[in-house]
């Protein structure tokens, strides 16, 4: 079941005047196999972090999204473990989805980065 939504945020500047912004979400698994225990450690991280899986997979893609959604990093691998590098990502929340080659969303979790 997948659901469509748009957050808006409004905030109110010192000069009584408005901002906000709208971020289209997409909320729904297609496919979701939970066969395989996601540990990500440290979480909260400062400069990587350690992705464990208790399953091997091959031909796996880790992809990093923001708050908004938008990809900032996509790490391909194959085994029962890869690092995500903190690298340029600024501190925040992000979320990790891990999907198989057949397209199988295998995990996804939020990761924070702090200072």
């Amino acid at each position: 079941v997948n659901q469509s939504w748009d957050i808006t945020n409004v905030w109110l500047n010192s000069d009584s005047t408005y901002n906000y912004y709208r971020a289209p979400f997409t909320f729904g698994i297609a496919k979701y196999v939970k066969n395989n225990e996601v540990n990500i450690y440290p979480n909260p991280f400062k400069t990587e972090a350690t992705i464990l899986l208790n399953e091997e997979v091959k031909n796996a893609t880790l992809t990093i999204t923001d708050i908004l959604g938008r990809k900032v990093r996509s790490i391909e691998f194959t085994g029962k473990q890869t690092t995500i590098e903190r690298g340029s990502l600024k501190e925040g929340m992000y979320f990790v989805k891990i999907i198989t080659e057949d397209k199988k969303l295998i995990a996804s979790q939020k990761i924070i980065i702090a200072d």
